[in-house]
């Protein structure tokens, strides 16, 4: 299964100001995560509110996202 892939604006407005090889790197990633998701890791001691966190680091970045499961 293949997840929809829906940016912040803050990632947006930060990921424009890198440059295109780390761009295309980082794009890359989240693009296997999206069929991947397992093999990103859950991040520890977080508010109840948060929920299931996942995290992946790319390079000196890292990706925080939560999956969420449509019912058809």
């Amino acid at each position: 299964m293949t997840y929809k892939i829906v940016w912040v604006d803050s990632f947006d407005d930060s990921f424009k100001k890198l440059d295109r090889s780390l761009q295309k790197r980082i794009t890359e990633k989240i693009e296997f995560l999206a069929q991947n998701p397992n093999l990103a890791e859950r991040v520890a001691h977080v508010h109840p509110e948060i929920g299931n966190l996942l995290k992946n680091k790319i390079g000196s970045w890292r990706v925080l996202f939560w999956l969420y499961n449509q019912s058809s």
